[in-house]
């Protein structure tokens, strides 16, 4: 996959799923101990949004958060595949561009989670150092090659945003079911 237009630098395409994996990592080591430590709080603050039962759902275990991981991890890999793949592809191209666009906006997401809990959160770390930069990196090189086209992307980006929760909860009850605590 050399050459210009939206087939070049195919490798680039991989570098979200890379991004995600080293991410997820952060997440996983620290997921259990702090939900363990901030469970009131977020039974508490989860209520209060009406996600009282989201609580229940959250994962407890290693195992659990692993599993939850792996199910996000065939989403970001089959994307991935599908556009390196089919670089000319328009779908595959907008679905790509969507689930980079959400993964970028997610790194804020933990940045805010850090201020309304006063301190660390589990990602925010690699949020900051990782899934931002690379996220921007990613999009500036395929955009400017063609790779990506800017409007269905950004369309697709607010798509993927509102199926984020959803998905993740849904990798929650997956891990919940295969590894009950």
């Amino acid at each position: 996959m050399g050459g210009n237009g939206p087939a070049a630098k195919g490798w680039l395409y991989w570098v979200l799923p890379a991004a995600f994996v080293l991410h997820d990592a952060e997440e996983l080591a620290t997921m259990p101990a702090w939900i363990a430590a901030h469970r009131n709080d977020l039974e508490t603050r989860l209520a209060a949004v009406g996600a009282a039962d989201a609580a229940a759902a959250l994962p407890t275990t290693f195992v659990q958060v692993g599993i939850a991981i792996g199910c996000m991890l065939i989403v970001f890999v089959v994307v991935t595949a599908g556009v390196w793949s089919r670089p000319l592809s328009r779908l595959w191209r907008t679905v790509y561009g969507g689930l980079l666009g959400a993964f970028f906006l997610h790194a804020f997401t933990h940045v805010l989670q850090g201020v309304v809990f006063d301190g660390y959160t589990p990602g925010v770390v690699t949020a900051v150092v990782i899934v931002a930069p690379a996220s921007a990196f990613v999009y500036g090189a395929l955009t400017r090659r063609g790779a990506l086209d800017r409007g269905p992307t950004a369309v697709a980006t607010v798509v993927v945003l509102l199926l984020f929760v959803p998905a993740v909860m849904l990798a929650f009850s997956v891990a919940a079911w295969l590894a009950p605590s």
